[in-house]
């Protein structure tokens, strides 16, 4: 979204979304699952357990998906390794500063089994299986990726995306693999993905160069291929979308295009 629709786009949704409740932190309480709010002013990096204090419930419900750390991860933790890795995204500034205002805690934490990943109800909190031959490039991708997320759950929040009703509804999308029991994707999710997937190679390219790889988001060409094969499920099923959906969807065809020409020039 950041390269979709630019810093001040995002920030004018966020304050529209929270205008009713004064702050953000009172949005997020009662959007989110927060019934405290870390007191620093960027994200809290912690385990499972250091995350319980703000979000009891919700993480309880969660609890079966989560197992211990390894010992690694857990010095990563306490040493501030990924602290370090966050702040290499001062180098931009606007990036940086939507991070610290929407992410209020980031679980790094093994996973059991899938938790469903970001979703609209724990707006604030990332939560990350970290694998272990994961690297700062993954970890900086998939806070930009959850980041992302959030962005479209607030901006569907202050400009409706699509009918509550609609976004279960299920959708082909040819040569690529659901893990959903149908095998098909809810198409909500799927312009989730597919939002996602477009800024990421952005912000790769940006912070990493197009030709860098990461373990978790995989090589450039893929994303792109998976990337042009969800435009055309999405684009099939247009009418499911608002104006507000249909407007971010074309300029993220717009950034795609633009990357996929260059990647032909070369």
């Amino acid at each position: 979204m950041y390269y979709t629709l630019g810093y001040q786009s995002i920030i004018e949704s966020i304050n529209k979304a929270i205008t009713p409740y004064y702050n953000y932190n009172n949005f997020i309480k009662k959007h989110s699952i927060f019934t405290h709010i870390p007191k620093q002013k960027n994200p809290l990096i912690t385990s499972y357990e250091g995350a319980l204090p703000f979000c009891c419930s919700h993480l309880m419900s969660l609890e079966r998906h989560f197992t211990n750390n390894p010992e690694k991860i857990n010095k990563m933790i306490n040493s501030n390794i990924f602290y370090e890795w966050l702040n290499k995204l001062e180098t931009h500034n606007e990036i940086h500063n939507l991070v610290n205002k929407i992410i209020k805690i980031v679980i790094v934490n093994k996973l059991y089994s899938y938790t469903n990943g970001t979703t609209e109800n724990a707006i604030g909190l990332a939560s990350i299986d970290f694998k272990d031959n994961f690297n700062h490039q993954d970890f900086l991708e998939l806070i930009f990726h959850q980041l992302t997320h959030m962005i479209l759950f607030i901006d569907d929040i202050s400009h409706t995306h699509m009918k509550k009703n609609d976004k279960l509804i299920s959708v082909d999308v040819e040569g690529v693999k659901s893990i959903f029991d149908d095998k098909k994707f809810p198409i909500y999710t799927l312009f989730h993905s597919y939002i996602v997937g477009v800024e990421v190679l952005i912000f790769r390219k940006e912070f990493f160069g197009e030709e860098s790889s990461s373990i978790y988001h995989g090589k450039t060409d893929r994303i792109i291929k998976i990337c042009q094969k969800t435009s055309i499920s999405i684009e099939n099923n247009i009418s499911y979308f608002s104006n507000r959906s249909i407007y971010i969807f074309e300029k993220s065809k717009e950034l795609i295009n633009k990357l996929t020409d260059e990647e032909i020039i070369k």
